[in-house]
């Protein structure tokens, strides 16, 4: 039995040691005190089993764990024990789920020896089916949730040509007098699914470098609607800067874009 207790007791404590916490949002003062050194705790920080946390007065904290996030905003002490029982008595709730998603993109972007850049994360990024596509936004497989959209293309195609594709075939082409085209909704009603767009400096429709879309139905539209007003009811209480990259992150992680949810 005491081998049994033994064997469980330090499970527990390498499970506790393997347990990390991350800074999401500081507001404020915040110092973390670990093996006798004290640091200033700021976006992107790591904790780990025997900090110990003082948040100042009028200072506020955002924690990530797992799938979890915790915000602070009471002056005191706090254990590496501590913050992880009010992690444990927290409810999930719709913003954690895209506070975990930007966290990640932070971290993979922090971890990465290739990638440059001050850790923010790239939403309006392009992923296309040939380099260079010239198009900057949206990315390729979005789903339009907007009656109209905003293309960015690469200034060197402007002036140039917009091609629209259905499949393989060239519907139409709009010339581009400057790097942002508008597209209405309402000019696309015969193409249904998904269609392709590409540019190109003259009247000579490109065979490559094509990346896709498709504008949501009335449903998806509504279904959107309805799941980010869900998430800014809970963002009412986090700060601006907060609320519009958990924004951004509900249509990236979704493969959303738009110029306005209507």
């Amino acid at each position: 039995m005491k081998n049994f207790l033994l064997t469980i007791f330090l499970f527990l404590s390498q499970l506790l040691l393997a347990q990390e916490i991350g800074v999401y949002y500081l507001e404020g003062t915040c110092t973390a005190k670990k093996d006798g050194k004290t640091i200033s705790l700021a976006r992107n920080t790591i904790l780990s089993n025997g900090s110990l946390i003082n948040v100042d007065d009028a200072s506020k904290i955002i924690l990530v764990n797992g799938e979890k996030t915790i915000s602070i905003n009471t002056k005191g002490q706090y254990t590496f024990e501590d913050i992880l029982s009010k992690f444990n008595s927290s409810k999930k709730n719709v913003s954690n789920k895209y506070i975990q998603y930007v966290w990640n993109k932070i971290r993979e972007k922090e971890e990465s020896k290739d990638d440059e850049g001050d850790g923010k994360m790239n939403v309006s990024g392009m992923v296309t089916r040939g380099e260079p596509s010239g198009i900057k936004f949206p990315k390729d497989s979005s789903i339009i949730i907007s009656r109209t959209l905003k293309l960015t293309i690469d200034k060197t195609f402007a002036p140039g040509f917009l091609y629209i594709y259905k499949k393989s075939r060239s519907l139409l082409f709009i010339p581009t007098k400057s790097e942002n085209v508008t597209l209405n909704k309402e000019e696309f009603k015969e193409i249904n699914g998904w269609f392709g767009m590409a540019v190109s400096l003259n009247q000579t429709a490109p065979t490559n470098n094509i990346i896709y879309a498709r504008w949501a139905n009335d449903s998806e539209i509504e279904t959107a609607n309805n799941k980010l007003q869900e998430l800014l009811m809970e963002l009412s209480n986090y700060p601006n800067t907060v609320q519009d990259e958990l924004i951004e992150a509900f249509l990236e992680s979704n493969n959303y874009v738009s110029t306005r949810v209507d």
